[in-house]
């Protein structure tokens, strides 16, 4: 009795092995999030991965020409890398381009196609404010850029101005921080691709905020404004008028209005 039963036991685990190695293998599930090989994905235009590829794309242009500005970047993952750009070179011909690094690091300029121009722009003045910037432009309603909307819609609505030179300062108290600067002292700046503050600084008497206060106005003006409080930091003689901080040169009436900001801030104190 014994060894019949333990002959129909051999027998029934001897079955149950069989039908687990004749039976299919489980589907492999990629696990959630699983990015899919060879699509495109934003790139940012200060990486310097993208800043390289632009440089040569531009040297293999017509005439050779030096980048002004990555305008747009995306990236897509082959054997290597693509990089599809827009950028502005210092002509101010505008260019669509894509470039191959290679495994071995070497580039290729895969595509390149001529923008059309920008059309041209109606006269516009650009203006301060503690929530952003706004652009005038006359017999038309202000443009609001607030703080938080994307890079790419701010730096749209300024191209009546320069191409402005771009940045990144990765030792901010906030964290890594984009800037896009131009010559006449205005200053944006942008975290995860969104406009978070700027700066004006240097001899510009010409930009100001919305309320009146720009690069010289007088101590004494600013005493006039709703909010207005002063101290003594690290940076200087420290005034904030609600939400617009700044430096003025000195505590006296005639003291001056050195530097502005709003928003975000890589100030050390």
């Amino acid at each position: 009795m014994t060894k019949t039963l333990s002959l129909a036991l051999y027998g029934a685990l001897y079955g149950a092995l069989c039908a687990a190695a004749l039976a299919p293998a489980a589907a492999q599930v990629p696990p959630p999030g699983a990015g899919i090989p060879g699509g495109w994905a934003p790139a940012g235009v200060n990486d310097p991965q993208v800043r390289q590829a632009a440089d040569f794309a531009a040297s293999q242009l017509p005439g050779g020409g030096t980048v002004r500005s990555v305008d747009s970047a995306s990236q897509q993952v082959v054997a290597g890398m693509n990089y599809r750009i827009e950028l502005t070179l210092a002509d101010g011909s505008r260019w669509a381009v894509t470039v191959y690094r290679m495994l071995s690091g070497q580039m290729r300029l895969s595509e390149s196609t001529r923008l059309a121009a920008a059309a041209p722009q109606v006269a516009a003045s650009l203006r301060l404010a503690r929530n952003g910037l706004q652009v005038r432009r006359a017999g038309a309603a202000p443009i609001v850029l607030s703080f938080g909307i994307p890079r790419a819609r701010v730096l749209e609505a300024l191209r009546f101005r320069p191409a402005p030179r771009t940045s990144t300062y990765g030792e901010c108290g906030v964290g890594p921080v984009d800037f896009a600067q131009w010559q006449d002292g205005v200053s944006l700046l942008f975290q995860h691709d969104r406009f978070g503050g700027w700066v004006l600084s240097g001899r510009n008497t010409t930009i100001g905020t919305t309320d009146g206060i720009r690069i010289g106005t007088t101590l004494a003006e600013l005493r006039k404004k709703r909010g207005f409080r002063l101290e003594r930091t690290t940076l200087g003689h420290e005034f904030t008028v609600g939400a617009i901080s700044g430096i003025v040169s000195g505590t006296s009436a005639r003291a001056r209005v050195t530097d502005l900001w709003a928003g975000l801030s890589c100030a050390f104190r």
